[in-house]
């Protein structure tokens, strides 16, 4: 019989084990699966730490004669290579240079593995490989015959996720507003042009365009970007003549005309089409010719 043995048994919680069973490959313990992000103003990513608790048995000659360190390296199970994408910690510590380093006193020690920010995303496979025996003969483990697997990866920002959902909502709603208030709410005028005549001869057409109501009145005014774009294009006259507001828009029916305002003047004649010609007189009994 060899002169000293230690049994290393690397055992995980019960739960952990019933809940990773069916994202082992093979015989392969899974350990845990990090989703990274970048930080997206006060939602900053705090690094996910994997951890899993090992039970070491040392027997009783390993006790009396053997009063050393075991240290393990992180390795990657397809090249042999020590890995340094990853930070190993024993019990919330780190480990100096990545190397875990077991004593005859330990007895269950937390081992934590955290990928480091620059490691690519993926499916890692690695196992925890002695660098020496130390005068021990052999040991029994788990993840040494196996190996762990851990995964990582890169996600948006959960902030910046929401964020740019409810971006997107807001936007869908007011393209949505858009369409429905030009097309439907304030859809453009059914006449395309019109003619002012105040008693010299009609001056240049006013063309609708898009506009969805011509404003008569005395002063000049602008129509806001916003509001054209959230409510409607208005078209302007701006003459002396109209002492109060006078609004030409569309009617309930098809081709039909519709004034607002129309308490202050006297319209000849009263009910107006699409292409018909009609009399305004104000106040002062001045009138003008209109023709849609």
């Amino acid at each position: 019989m060899k002169r000293y043995v230690l049994v290393f048994l690397a055992v995980m919680q019960t739960i952990a084990l019933l809940s990773s069973c069916e994202r082992q490959d093979e015989n392969s313990l899974f350990w845990g699966q990090t989703r990274q992000y970048s930080d997206f103003l006060f939602k900053k990513y705090e690094p996910v730490r994997m951890e899993q608790t090992l039970v070491f048995e040392f027997n009783e000659d390993a006790l009396r004669q053997w009063d050393d360190v075991l240290t393990f390296e992180l390795i990657d199970i397809n090249t042999k290579q020590k890995i340094e994408d990853v930070i190993l910690y024993k019990d919330g510590e780190t480990c100096k240079d990545n190397l875990l380093n077991i004593t005859a006193a330990d007895r269950e020690v937390v081992v934590g593995i955290e990928f480091r920010p620059s490691a690519p995303e993926g499916r890692y496979m690695l196992a925890l490989q002695h660098r020496s025996l130390n005068g021990l003969d052999r040991i029994d483990a788990v993840e040494l015959e196996h190996g762990i697997v851990i995964e990582k990866e890169d996600v948006m920002n959960p902030l910046a996720k929401g964020s740019m959902f409810v971006l997107t909502v807001i936007v869908f709603v007011l393209l949505a507003w858009i369409v429905i208030a030009h097309l439907f709410v304030n859809p453009s005028t059914c006449f395309n042009k019109v003619y002012f005549d105040y008693g010299s001869g009609a001056d240049r057409p006013i063309r609708m365009g898009s506009a969805y109501k011509l404003v008569c009145t005395d002063k000049p005014k602008k129509t806001s970007f916003l509001k054209k774009l959230f409510v409607g294009d208005v078209r302007y006259e701006v003459n002396e003549f109209w002492d109060k507001e006078f609004v030409i828009t569309n009617g309930i029916r098809h081709r039909q005309v519709r004034f607002e305002g129309k308490a202050n003047y006297r319209i000849a004649p009263d009910s107006v089409m699409k292409g018909d010609s009609f009399t305004v007189t104000n106040s002062r009994n001045e009138t003008v010719k209109i023709q849609l």
